[in-house]
């Protein structure tokens, strides 16, 4: 009887808190129907798909808004359309400063409008993504901030996450600046983490992986056109679970951007360069046009060549109410890759793509 009491007494004080507070509950449905065009170099060979999809973007959430307190939980589509938690945190504004508690994206999070695919963003193609992350943010109103998050060993080349010693979190550090009443807005972040290899690891490895990504984003409005830039670079990004490149053939092609191996069974580390460009313009206020260009670098100390992919695509968006079909051509270059073998190089090919979303706010 005790136990019904306190659950009915729980109920009853989470009922009259929401009362006072605002909840809003939002989502999106996406859709994508794109023609993708191969080439002969390409691992799938020349041929044309088409996909019809439910995008993994599609969502839905609750905003929570309680005087100083605020809050989101949103969830997504998953593998096999099962249901993922995409976002879920709570952040505590005080005298000057805030604090969040929960899963959120960090300071890399800047993407491209590309919509080919699920949503890609021109992810991998000089856009970095380290999805979302539980984390412990300090933020301060003049846009510094500094956020914890668990170190990722999952992502080293063994998989062995036992033999790996990870002391410190993954620390990220930026700052948010908007200037000229927000027309101008500039985001410089840094990430960085460090883990080493323990006598239970195996194989004779020895040493220290040290990862690092810096990132500078500056954004600009002028009347009706919009201008986006963006710069990263880094050090074994990969290790920290940061998607940068991606190729086809051995596990160094799969993932590029993570340290590797010597004959030795010393690490060498791989570094990123990266970027992309996206200019917008609002033709009118229903009719949108944005054109995106980005690209991928990685070289490796014991590799003689570089891994580079670049992404090009053109959309408009047009909207009708809650309604938005976003038409787009792009062309995605995979380039070469380099294979196990330092002075060999497999051509990866391009895909040629056009195609639609429709994506349905509510």
């Amino acid at each position: 009887m005790s136990k019904i009491l306190l659950v009915v007494a729980l109920i009853a004080v989470s009922m009259s808190l929401f009362a006072q507070a605002q909840v809003t509950p939002y989502g999106s449905a996406r859709v994508g129907y794109w023609f993708n065009m191969y080439d002969e170099d390409h691992p799938l060979g020349k041929r044309v798909t088409n996909d019809f999809m439910l995008q993994v973007n599609s969502r839905f959430g609750v905003d929570f808004r309680n005087e100083g307190l605020t809050g989101k939980a949103e969830f997504g589509v998953g593998a096999n359309n099962s249901i993922s938690l995409r976002l879920l945190w709570a952040r505590q504004q005080f005298d000057g400063w805030s604090l969040l508690v929960g899963q959120d994206n960090d300071g890399t999070s800047i993407y491209a409008n590309q919509a080919w695919g699920h949503d890609n963003s021109l992810i991998g193609y000089g856009v970095v993504d380290g999805s979302r992350n539980p984390m412990i943010r300090f933020a301060m109103d003049n846009g510094f901030y500094i956020a914890a998050m668990p170190a990722k060993t999952s992502n080293d080349p063994a998989n062995n996450t036992a033999g790996i010693d990870a002391i410190l979190p993954r620390l990220n550090i930026g700052c948010n600046l908007r200037l000229n009443d927000g027309n101008i807005s500039l985001q410089p972040t840094f990430v960085f983490q460090m883990y080493s290899y323990n006598d239970d690891f195996g194989a004779g490895i020895d040493g220290t992986v040290i990862s690092y990504l810096l990132g500078a984003t500056a954004d600009f409005r002028f009347d009706a056109m919009t201008l986006r830039t963006h710069f990263n670079f880094g050090s074994n990004t990969g290790n920290m679970g940061y998607r940068f490149g991606s190729g086809h053939g051995s596990d160094r092609d799969v993932n590029p951007n993570r340290a590797t191996w010597t004959a030795d069974n010393k690490t060498e580390d791989a570094t990123t360069l990266g970027g992309f460009l996206m200019l917008g313009y609002d033709m009118t206020s229903t009719l949108n046009f944005n054109l995106g260009f980005g690209f991928a670098n990685t070289s490796h100390k014991d590799f003689d060549n570089d891994s580079t992919k670049m992404g090009l695509y053109l959309q408009s968006t047009i909207r009708a109410n809650r309604l938005r079909i976003v038409p787009e051509l792009g062309m995605m270059m995979e380039g070469d890759s380099v294979m196990d073998n330092a002075d060999s190089r497999v051509a990866l090919g391009n895909n040629i793509y056009f195609g639609t979303q429709l994506r349905l706010d509510f």
